[in-house]
C-alpha cells in the first residue's frame, strides 16, 4: 500500500488523530542524524524540504521513500515560489490543523481579544493572508490556463461575421421591392406620381386576400380598379350598414340593437324579443 512523509510534529499528530500505523510513515534517517522514529526530525536532513525531495510516484524502498506527503499548504507554497517542487499539488482538504497563539497581560486581554474577534469578522485577517501568500512560479500545466490572445481569436470572429454577413445578404435578396407598396399612377397633368396603396404585403412579399366587398364591389390589386361582383339585394348596402367578408354579412345596425337588448336583459333572436 502507500506510505507517507512527514515531519516529526506532523506525522504524530496524524497518527493520534487518525490511528495512522507507524510503518506507514518514512522513519527519520539514521545516517543523517535521525533517531529512526516515524517522521523526519533529523537535523542535517532538511526535514520540511526532505518531505517533498524523498516522493515517488512508485518505488521499492518504503525506508527511504514514499508515496505521497502530510505536510502544510505554506511550505508547498513557498517551493513553488521558487519554482520548486513544481510536480506535486494538493489533494484533498486539510486534514487537521494547528493552533498558534501568543501570551497576553490579563490587564489587556478582554481588549485585544476583541480586537482580534473584530478584525476577525471584517475579514483583515484572511485578506492580509491571501496578500501575503507567495505566488507561484511554476508553469502553468492544467486548469483554465492562459487567456487567448487577439491573433487566436481572429478565427473565432472571421468565422462570427461571415454567417452574420451571409444573413443579411439572403434577407435583402428575399425582401420584396421597397416600392411594393406605392404606386407610380399619372396624374392630370400628365406627370406621374407615387400612391400609397391601401394593403400591405407580409415579410415574404404576398399581398393580402382581397375579399372585402363594399357596395358590390370588391378592389382587384392587378388591374388597380373596382370590380363589381355578384351580390344579393340583401347584402347589397352601404358601407356604412354592412359590408361582406369573404361572402358574410355583417349588419352594424342588428349588432347595436342586440347589445341594447342585452342591456335591458332582452334576448333578440331573428327581429323577435322575449322578455
Amino acid at each position: 500500500g502507500m506510505n507517507f512523509c512527514a515531519e516529526r510534529k506532523i506525522a504524530q499528530i496524524a497518527m493520534e488523530s487518525y490511528g495512522i500505523d507507524p510503518r506507514k510513515i518514512v522513519s527519520d534517517p539514521i545516517e543523517l542524524g535521525g533517531d529512526g522514529q516515524p517522521g523526519f526530525n533529523c537535523p542535517k536532513c532538511k526535514a520540511r524540504e526532505r518531505v517533498f525531495t524523498n516522493m515517488r510516484q512508485s518505488h521499492s524502498d518504503p525506508s527511504l521513500y514514499c508515496n505521497a506527503a502530510i505536510a502544510s499548504e505554506e511550505d508547498l507554497d513557498t517551493f513553488h515560489r521558487y519554482e520548486k517542487h513544481c510536480n506535486k499539488v494538493k489533494v484533498g482538504n486539510p486534514i487537521t490543523y494547528r493552533s498558534l497563539g501568543i501570551p497576553i497581560y490579563d490587564k489587556h486581554s478582554d481588549a485585544l481579544v476583541s480586537l482580534l474577534h473584530k478584525i476577525k469578522a471584517e475579514g483583515v485577517m484572511t485578506s492580509t493572508l491571501k496578500a501575503s501568500r507567495p505566488e507561484s512560479q511554476c508553469p502553468e500545466t492544467g486548469g483554465e490556463g492562459s487567456a487567448l490572445n487577439v491573433q487566436q481569436l481572429t478565427g473565432v470572429w472571421v468565422i462570427t461575421f461571415s454567417f452574420a454577413l451571409f444573413a443579411l445578404l439572403v434577407r435583402f435578396a428575399s425582401r420584396p421591392e421597397r416600392n411594393l407598396r406605392c404606386n407610380q399612377v399619372e396624374n392630370a397633368s400628365g406627370g406621374r406620381e407615387r400612391v400609397l396603396m391601401l394593403y400591405r404585403y407580409d415579410q415574404w412579399g404576398n399581398a393580402p386576400p382581397n375579399t372585402v366587398v363594399v357596395d358590390g364591389y370588391r378592389y382587384d390589386a392587378d388591374s388597380d380598379e373596382l370590380q363589381e361582383v355578384a351580390v344579393s339585394d340583401n347584402e347589397r348596402r352601404p358601407f356604412a350598414h354592412g359590408f361582406n367578408i369573404k361572402g358574410s354579412h355583417y349588419d352594424f345596425d342588428r349588432i347595436e340593437e342586440e347589445e341594447a337588448a342585452k342591456e335591458d336583459n332582452s334576448i333578440v333572436d331573428e327581429g323577435i324579443a322575449v322578455n
